[in-house]
């Protein structure tokens, strides 16, 4: 990615802003009268999240999450928070979306280092980069540059689960920092768009010159520039789509329309 290529924080807030003032301009809608199809009453929580919340949240993401450097979801032995081996885990699902999620998490991380400046947050950031990079750099010398969607070590105890859930997009054998390992292909284009968000984010947010060396490395030229806005473009229109559609089959309210017709609920 070539950091003259204006591509991060003004576009994205440019989106943020038209969203934004459309919720605000847009006159009240009454919720609608019919029964919702599914509606989850959640309580309001009893206490301000603080900057601890934040960091134990963190905290259990690399503890559990990041098996391999990228996100994956953990199965555990037991749902019974009383056994021990509640926290146990015994597999990995969801492997396959690893690059969106590990992009979303390097953005995620690179705002808290925004804030909290704190070293254990550019701990984080950089590691998250580099299970970004991990991506990239698995599926050489089969497909150099392409973007992998996950990787696994092939003596991993959780290789039937994960080959059981993403065989059908393809495991590909391969040597990664010398050991053997698969990796994920049939790479879709969100998994492209959530790496895009985040080594633009880290790139806005965190001022470390080693990380902005790190994320430039994959040059973009006009063709390649012209395939990463009309992904994120996409993105954010399916985004749009799916939340638009939300909307109409649970008929909950939009914060605007909640604040102005709340005492007539």
């Amino acid at each position: 990615m070539n950091p003259g290529v204006p591509m991060h924080a003004p576009r994205l807030t440019l989106y943020v802003l038209v969203i934004v003032t459309a919720c605000e301009s847009a006159p009240p809608v009454a919720p609608l009268t019919r029964p919702p199809a599914s509606r989850q009453v959640v309580a309001a929580a009893a206490t301000v999240p603080t900057q601890a919340d934040a960091d134990a949240i963190s905290a259990n993401i690399r503890a559990l999450h990041l098996p391999y450097g990228t996100m994956a979801d953990p199965g555990f032995a037991s749902s019974d928070p009383t056994s021990a081996d509640y926290t146990r885990v015994v597999s990995y699902n969801r492997t396959g979306d690893a690059a969106i999620w590990t992009g979303h998490y390097l953005a995620a991380e690179s705002f808290r280092y925004a804030v909290t400046q704190s070293a254990d947050a550019l701990d984080a950031v950089r590691n998250a980069l580099n299970g970004v990079q991990s991506l990239v750099d698995v599926t050489s010398p089969l497909d150099p540059d392409v973007l992998a969607r996950s990787w696994v070590p092939q003596n991993s105890p959780y290789l039937d689960k994960i080959t059981a859930d993403e065989g059908h997009n393809g495991m590909y054998p391969s040597t990664y920092n010398g050991q053997a390992v698969y990796w994920i292909g049939n790479t879709s284009r969100d998994q492209y768009s959530g790496v895009f968000l985040g080594l633009a984010t880290a790139y806005d947010l965190v001022p470390d010159a080693a990380l902005r060396a790190q994320v430039p490395l994959r040059h973009l030229d006009i063709v390649d520039t012209a395939r990463l806005f009309a992904a994120v473009d996409m993105s954010i229109a399916d985004t749009q789509i799916t939340v638009w559609y939300t909307k109409l089959t649970y008929g909950l309210w939009r914060p605007i329309t909640a604040i102005r017709l709340a005492d007539t609920d």
